[in-house]
């Protein structure tokens, strides 16, 4: 595969039209460029690569990041002994299971040498999944009066994230 610019000519120094990677990872960071690069190298596809692309997976780190963040304000650490199988809430069976079917997808892409689709499976779930519906559902949770129901839902944010971040550094 060849790398390409934005408008999709192919990069070159006589061109004037290469990008240096340390730049971006100064702008960017090494974390948003490496994942821009893996989740766009398709196998027999070229690869596009511009500032806008790993802008993108830039903020999905900064996603992460907030993440991180939004665990650690609420009180969500890991928890010894916890068990996955033994959870009662609906909605935090319901993140396990997602986080189930994403791991076999990823593991899958992985054992098929399909790079691309593991950043993308794991940008999906990350994204659209655990931040997006998750973290919204039990923001009632956390905020209630049930701390029977507070403490399994931290335990089980704080697993499924620690759980993505080692789906994400195979």
């Amino acid at each position: 595969a060849l790398v390409r610019d934005p408008e999709g000519l192919k990069m070159s120094k006589t061109r004037g039209n290469v990008i240096d990677p340390l730049t971006l990872i100064d702008e960017f960071g090494a974390d948003a460029l490496r994942f821009a690069l893996a989740i766009a190298a398709a196998a027999g596809k070229d690869l596009r690569m511009g500032r806008a692309r790993v802008e993108t997976y830039r903020n999905f780190c900064t996603k992460l990041w907030n993440a991180a963040r939004f665990c650690e304000m609420n009180g969500c650490v890991r928890t010894a002994g916890f068990d996955p199988a033994k959870l009662n809430s609906t909605v935090n069976r319901w993140i396990v299971g997602e986080l189930a079917r994403t791991r076999n997808q990823v593991t899958a892409a992985l054992d098929a040498y399909r790079f691309n689709d593991a950043a993308g499976g794991l940008y999906e779930f990350v994204w659209n999944v655990y931040c997006d519906w998750y973290l919204e559902f039990i923001k009632p949770v956390l905020n209630g009066e049930d701390e029977t129901a507070k403490a399994e839902t931290r335990a089980t944010a704080s697993w499924v994230f620690d759980e993505t971040l080692k789906l994400m550094h195979p």
